[in-house]
């Protein structure tokens, strides 16, 4: 899924800036997923709280 869901994410890029939306079943997948899909900077604009997260667990 996530293989598909990048693919997918390059292609629209490369065309269009229409936005991906997928759905999941729960939190920890989710953030899996857009931490795969999303560039530093897009996660940085869109979801701080899982930059913030994940910058506190490697410091940890």
């Amino acid at each position: 899924m996530v293989r598909v869901a990048i693919g997918l994410r390059d292609a629209l890029n490369e065309r269009t800036k229409l936005d991906l939306v997928t759905y999941v079943a729960d939190d920890d997948h989710a953030e899996t997923l857009l931490k795969l899909c999303l560039t530093p900077e897009q996660l940085s604009e869109h979801f701080p709280d899982i930059v913030q997260d994940q910058t506190l667990s490697e410091t940890s």
